[in-house]
């Protein structure tokens, strides 16, 4: 099937939990580099719109419409037809598409969203650094637009140059700072590419904590609701050498009393005893992991007691 649609917050889930030994789960094998920047960049934000209202639009602004329309529509069919990538039909329509955006930005080469739409769609498809000449072309033509500057920085974050990816995030979010997502990346680059950060010597590791989590921080209060984005931030406080305890067990025990099934209660309950040992509070410890009862966590939870005094 083509998988030609942004990964959506709860899919990416996964990618957000570290690989944890003490859970039992598989730790042996390192990252590949693609699945580092992936964490990074496999949020996206929604397209921008077209600018203009239907009524009153201009010609350029009815006719990048027309295009986009298309664009979806193809999208549709596409998931609903099951389409392979190999399939020589699905190569024929969306050439029919990226064609049409061509003679678009050919007869209107100042339009910036042109060159937006084109790039996600270039990049949709894996065309990388056509979308990025893309997005570099938006660029040039209008500094200010946030989502050209997000995506400009996941194409260097994927290239492997993440100070340069930061500067261009932390741009983006300074153009929305209402953007949650762009609060997320920042805290998600720094998190993934620590090690190269403070050996190019762009970050000082502790300057590099503290703005890991005030970045998952903002992403969470920008957000409050998005157990995910809650649930990134509590999990950003076992990452940093000085970490805020306290703060971190009051996000689990939230996590705890909002999950919405076992499994994700279990899961919470096991962070939170993981912080009350390290805090030294074992009784309360020991009370919360008698609760867990999944039976997929009892090799974490055995672990767990067992780091507790007789």
């Amino acid at each position: 099937m083509a998988h030609i649609f942004r990964i959506s917050f709860f899919l990416f889930a996964a990618l957000l939990l570290p690989a944890c030994s003490w859970l039992g789960f598989d730790d042996d094998d390192e990252d590949t580099s693609a699945d580092r920047a992936r964490r990074v960049t496999a949020i996206q934000s929604e397209s921008a719109p077209v600018m203009g209202a239907p009524r009153g639009e201009t010609m350029a602004e009815r006719r990048l419409r027309s295009v986009y329309d298309k664009q979806l529509a193809l999208y549709a069919r596409l998931d609903s037809e099951g389409a392979d990538l190999s399939d020589p039909e699905y190569d024929r329509l969306i050439a029919e598409v990226l064609t049409e955006y061509q003679s678009y930005l050919s007869d209107y080469p100042e339009e910036v969203h042109g060159f937006i739409f084109y790039g996600k769609m270039l990049r949709d498809i894996g065309q990388r650094d056509d979308a990025n000449k893309a997005f570099l072309q938006a660029n040039r033509l209008d500094e200010n637009i946030a989502v050209v500057k997000q995506q400009i920085g996941n194409y260097l974050a994927e290239d492997g140059e993440p100070a340069v990816a930061l500067a261009y995030y932390m741009s983006a979010a300074e153009l929305k700072p209402d953007e949650p997502i762009y609060a997320y990346q920042i805290g998600e680059l720094l998190y993934t590419y620590r090690k190269e950060l403070i050996e190019s010597q762009a970050l000082e590791a502790t300057l590099l904590d503290q703005q890991m989590i005030e970045a998952f921080a903002h992403a969470h209060q920008l957000n409050p609701s998005d157990r995910q984005l809650t649930q990134r931030y509590a999990e950003a406080y076992f990452d940093v050498a000085q970490p805020d305890w306290p703060k971190a067990l009051l996000l689990w025990q939230a996590l705890e009393g909002s999950a919405r099934d076992p499994v994700e209660r279990d899961w919470a309950r096991l962070q939170e005893a993981r912080v009350l040992i390290i805090m030294g509070r074992n009784d309360e410890a020991r009370t919360v992991l008698n609760e867990v009862s999944q039976p997929g966590f009892q090799e974490a939870r055995d672990t767990l007691f067992s780091q507790l005094p007789s």
